[in-house]
């Protein structure tokens, strides 16, 4: 039965006015025009006026700083490219845009505005993908549309639509696909994703609720995996800073490890990855901040100096500057930083976010090829102006961080239609995740990717619109995200060690004077602990969440990938055997316990024992109460 579709409170679409129409959208944005004027008034008061200014002519995507926003009473902000007949660009690219459409209905006079720039191009995608279940309505919804803005004379670049019919239409595609008992595919996913944009175009930059629920509620569908996914932190884990503290030379972690963020770290996790009926790892994690030419360079923290090994401190001196003075990664242009390996191999050096994608390509294929799901990668926007206190200068470097990453994930999307990858965009501050959310409302391209946000609180993440919560791993976060169903969880090991080796201990860590001195010491504690804590965490975690789907768990070490899947299978059986067990009255309990393999009755055993409430008949009769 087809699911009922919760239409606004009007009568019927023909009898909603265009004013009404924008009713039930969500105000996640105001028009630009408005918005510079006051962000203006607030920049003419400041001493960073000028930079202001500079940012204001840069190009139209991001939204803006929290301190910029509550200064100025802003909400999340988008800029328009101008709509002009007289554009350069359009002039000179008319016949290219009019191709991107759909086939035989091109747009001519609309394309002056950029809001029908964008859905030329949407409408022309959606028409290639037309076998797509629900597609064609909304495609022939658009092409009325198009008829109706073709022959306006009076069009304007706010012409509402006639009526609801497209968003109804979109509204029923993905409801559809969200539905759980529906097969949707990773390629029929991304088409599903393109409504989003289409919506947010449609109704000139505002996105409606219900199809903004719809979307979340797919992605999260398409997320889920039986049980835990593994995903490389930096590819091999840090090699520089970990919770705050600086690791030292003579450290293991940087002395074994391939540099993190660099494409040696990445071939590491990439060896590890699943292509086969093997599970293995699902992904990777990285980091990146703007070079001083405005390309997103894959790197966890701004210093470069403090990256690289002694040599190479020495050997790049002029560029990396001293101790008292290093140099940061928005001091140098990205050829520059590709120019500097951080340890004596070659694939040590800084990489771009560019080329991360791309080198990619073929482990995705393998991976998708093997498990019928896109590979993970997950994106830290990071970074901010070179010691800066400066809310505007911050507000301007993060406006231009999100266009240009947005436009380097759409260029490489472009390049690389296979849905092959799952790109998730995160940070630790809510207005950030919003900020994400409007990336991927505004990129025609770019309807599926993820926002994650750094809370353990579901409620932010959900005001945020985020997917994912990203959090340390204890006991107290497993607790708090055990009945939370509705967002992807992370958890992030503190101190992760070699899986056979449990008990392994690293160096102390450097830490900044004015970090309080309990926190340093716990995290120290935390590093020279021998006692295997981190890895029994790391197995509860795993334990106990073997029938969720959409967990997923950081790792510094690859290598342990495979291992963390085999115990979590193993943990699963042993589950289904013990919760046999406990069915069964004490005699027949002991017939079928004798019926197991050793390795079988070790498993079973370590379960109930860590779970006594779940399996109390066992306990009593089989382990006599341990």
């Amino acid at each position: 039965m087809q699911k009922k579709i919760e239409k606004p409170q009007l009568s019927t679409p023909a009898q909603i006015p265009a004013a009404q129409h924008g009713t039930r959208r969500i105000a996640d944005e105001r028009p630009a025009t408005v918005a510079q004027r006051r962000i203006q008034d607030l920049a003419d008061a400041s001493p960073a006026s000028s930079r202001m200014r500079a940012w204001q002519s840069q190009s139209d995507t991001g939204t803006h700083r929290t301190a910029v926003r509550q200064a100025a009473g802003l909400q999340p902000v988008v800029q328009r490219k101008e709509d002009l007949y007289g554009d350069p660009e359009l002039a000179a690219n008319k016949d290219r845009k009019q191709a991107e459409g759909i086939a035989g209905k091109p747009l001519h006079a609309p394309l002056k505005y950029q809001r029908y720039r964008k859905l030329n191009r949407i409408a022309g995608e959606l028409d290639k993908r037309s076998a797509v279940p629900r597609i064609t309505p909304v495609v022939a919804g658009l092409k009325t549309f198009f008829d109706y803005i073709e022959a306006k004379p009076d069009l304007a670049a706010d012409t509402a639509p006639e009526n609801s019919a497209i968003h109804d239409r979109s509204l029923e595609a993905v409801q559809d696909a969200a539905t759980s008992g529906t097969a949707t595919t990773a390629q029929n996913f991304e088409t599903y994703s393109m409504l989003g944009p289409l919506d947010y175009w449609l109704h000139d930059q505002t996105s409606s609720a219900d199809i903004n629920t719809e979307l979340r509620k797919l992605r999260l569908k398409m997320a889920e995996r039986p049980g835990v996914s593994i995903v490389a932190h930096r590819g091999g884990g840090p090699t520089n800073r970990t919770r705050g503290g600086l690791i030292k030379d003579t450290d293991s972690r940087r002395l074994n490890r391939p540099a993190e963020n660099s494409k040696a770290a990445f071939d590491s996790a990439y060896a590890e990855t699943t292509r086969d009926a093997t599970p293995r790892l699902d992904g990777i994690e990285c980091d990146v901040y703007l070079s001083r030419d405005n390309v997103p360079m894959v790197s966890h923290d701004g210093n470069i100096r403090e990256q690289l090994s002694d040599a190479r401190r020495t050997l790049h001196a002029a560029l990396v500057g001293d101790e008292g003075n290093p140099a940061y990664v928005s001091d140098l242009d990205a050829a520059q930083l590709q120019g500097i390996q951080r340890t004596d191999n070659p694939d040590s050096a800084f990489i771009s976010l560019d080329g991360l994608l791309s080198a990619s390509v073929a482990v995705a294929t393998t991976y998708y090829n093997a498990t019928g799901h896109p590979l993970r990668i997950e994106v830290e926007m990071k970074g901010r102006p070179k010691n800066s206190r400066d809310d505007l200068a911050v507000a301007a470097y993060e406006k231009t961080m999100d266009a240009v990453v947005g436009r380097s994930i759409s260029k490489f999307k472009k390049a690389n239609p296979q849905p092959y990858w799952e790109i998730i965009l995160f940070n630790n501050l809510k207005d950030r995740a919003s900020d994400f959310d409007a990336i991927r409302k505004r990129k025609s391209r770019l309807g599926h990717l993820y926002t994650g946000l750094g809370s353990a609180n579901p409620d932010t993440g959900r005001e945020a619109n985020a997917d994912e919560l990203r959090m340390a791993a204890s006991t107290a976060n497993l607790a708090a995200m055990k009945d939370v169903d509705d967002m992807i969880v992370t958890y992030v090991p503190g101190a992760e060690r070699p899986y056979d080796s449990p008990k392994a201990q690293y160096g102390k860590l450097d830490f900044d004077p004015w970090q309080k001195k309990s926190y340093k010491d716990g995290v120290n504690r935390d590093m020279q602990d021998n006692t295997g804590s981190q890895a029994t965490l790391i197995k509860q975690i795993l334990r106990e969440t073997r029938d969720k789907s959409n967990v997923h768990l950081l790792t510094d070490i690859p290598a342990n990938a495979a291992k963390y899947k085999l115990y979590q299978q193993d943990t699963r059986a042993a589950a289904l055997l013990a919760a046999s067990l406990n069915a069964k009255a004490r005699t027949p309990m002991h017939a079928q316990w004798r019926t197991f393999t050793t390795a079988q009755k070790a498993d079973v055993k370590a379960l109930v024992l860590a779970e006594r409430d779940k399996y109390p008949e066992v306990l009593r009769h089989i382990f006599h109460g341990l």
